[in-house]
């Protein structure tokens, strides 16, 4: 008996040496994760996450202690993966797009909020994914912004440009107020009201609401959290959500609605919608078997929603830029100059290819500061290996365009305004385009860059043609000095700030009042 006792001691111990050598070689065998600070042993790296702030510098100077272009946060067993420069990006999320294209889960946004029609937001492993990117795509590629879109984008820079003549001192409305019009114009077919319009209303409470939602950090974290009622201690974030959701389905139904009453009415003027819903040979849309108008509802919806404030905010950081180089400005104006016969005519799109410095002023404007800074996270849907290090599935992604864009080893003196890093010049070729990190990677790259690109570029030309940018002046005749800051969270404009709009001559003057 006592020797069957010492063989069963015996093999058991055999058994557990095995299985421990097993499990030390497989970790061995198992790459490590990608460099990451000290954690500690309850939280993780939870305290080390920027949440607030300029959180893409912070993310930035991490990275920079590390000596590390990508760096992942373990928080209580979820992963982050912050990437800093342009060749891990570009390797995970374009060359590996198939396997970095999904979202996190958001509790509080998609689930809780309903605003799961955003496809900023939606998950790639649905076909509601692919049947609204496919449309958004077909619709907005280049040839159907020009041949659809261009002549309201001379109409809304034509009311921008009276506008400031008007009232200068304004100009932060009026700017907002023009992409505003054409968004609500090209999708909806809407004229938006300048001192008080619903729609316009509607969208902004609905951002105040998807802004506000961030800061409930805990139900990220503890997604069971949501089944809690909400007289529950604490369900305060269920009591928000529930009339965020409400202003959600209002974004995504009314302006739809008001489409086809007037389509009813004989009254809607042509826009997207109009022409999805009014025949459906004309546009091939493969829905896989999803309702065909909720398709339409959920394209012009996040058009609607994403459009206004992101062109918007790259104009505030562009007329930042004016002020404080004027040298740039300068060079501007003198080659709208050249091509527009001394200021006889507004430039308009057909000057483009002749207009290189100018080209490079608006890529420069994009790297400066990039409006949306961190983007929105990728999701890894499934194990994967990079520089013999692991990214295990469900890894959340964030690719940090603004440390790209000052990565000194791609854009010497990134701090400066320096279009002409954009200029190729004998033995010294142009830097990269900003845009092929600005505005998103793979399969999340959006699909309404080229109509954001127009509408910029003509307005940007449009008012350098029209008015010098200047700083203001004291009673003295000093420069007033300003306090601007670039913003925070995820996606920023700089605050308000002062400038002078003084019309270039009184023949432009003339010239913008005949074309409005």
């Amino acid at each position: 008996m006592e020797s069957s006792t010492q063989t069963a001691l015996a093999l058991a111990s055999a058994a557990a040496l095995s299985l421990f050598i097993y499990n030390h070689n497989q970790r061995k065998r198992r790459p490590q994760l990608p460099p990451s600070p000290p954690q500690s042993f309850l939280f993780g790296n939870m305290k080390d996450v920027p949440s607030k702030g300029d959180m893409w510098v912070q993310h930035r100077d991490i990275a920079a202690k590390l000596d590390s272009d990508w760096v992942n946060f373990n928080m209580m067993g979820s992963k982050l993966l912050v990437l800093n420069s342009y060749e891990a990006a570009n390797d995970l999320l374009n060359k590996r797009g198939a396997n970095s294209s999904g979202r996190p889960r958001m509790v509080m946004l998609n689930e809780l909020m309903g605003w799961d029609w955003n496809l900023s937001l939606m998950d790639s492993e649905n076909d509601r994914f692919v049947a609204v990117r496919r449309l958004l795509t077909q619709q907005l590629q280049t040839s159907v912004v020009a041949r659809s879109y261009h002549s309201i984008m001379r109409q809304g820079v034509a009311s921008l440009l009276k506008n400031l003549l008007d009232d200068p001192k304004d100009y932060r409305r009026y700017f907002r107020h023009m992409n505003s019009w054409l968004i609500m114009m090209m999708v909806y077919g809407h004229h938006v009201d300048p001192t008080d319009d619903k729609y316009v209303n509607l969208i902004t409470s609905a951002g105040e609401t998807a802004i506000e939602a961030h800061g409930y950090k805990l139900i990220a974290l503890f997604p069971s959290l949501k089944h809690i009622p909400e007289w529950f201690p604490g369900a305060a974030f269920k009591r928000f959500a529930r009339k965020a959701r409400l202003v959600s389905e209002k974004v995504r139904a009314e302006p739809h609605d008001m489409v086809k009453e007037r389509m009813a009415a004989g009254t809607a003027v042509p826009c997207l919608t109009s022409m999805l819903l009014e025949d459906e040979s004309t546009v091939n849309v493969k829905t896989f078997g999803l309702d065909r108008e909720e398709i339409i509802k959920d394209c012009a919806s996040t058009l609607y929603g994403a459009g206004v404030d992101t062109t918007f905010f790259s104009l505030m950081v562009f007329v930042l830029c004016m002020l404080r180089n004027p040298e740039a400005q300068r060079r501007a104006h003198e080659e709208l100059e050249l091509v527009t016969n001394g200021g006889a005519r507004l430039p308009d799109f057909s000057d483009r290819p002749n207009m290189p410095y100018i080209e490079a002023l608006l890529k420069e404007v994009s790297r400066w500061h990039p409006t949306a800074p961190i983007g929105v996270p990728h999701r890894a849907t499934k194990d994967d290996v990079y520089r013999d290090r692991l990214i295990p599935k469900d890894t959340t992604i964030i690719a940090n365009a603004w440390a790209m864009m000052h990565d000194p080893a791609v854009y010497e003196s990134p701090e400066l305004f320096m279009p002409e890093r954009f200029l190729s010049r004998p033995g010294k070729a142009a830097k990269p385009d900003p845009q092929r990190a600005v505005f998103g990677f793979g399969r999340r790259i959006c699909p309404g860059r080229h109509f954001a690109d127009a509408v910029m570029w003509l307005t940007i030309v449009s008012v350098l043609a029209t008015f010098e940018i200047l700083p203001p002046m004291d009673e003295n005749g000093n420069e007033v000095e300003q306090d601007i800051s670039l913003g925070e969270e995820w996606s920023t404009a700089p605050s308000t700030f002062k400038c002078t709009f003084k019309p270039r001559s009184e023949d432009m003057v003339k010239l913008v009042r005949m074309e409005t």
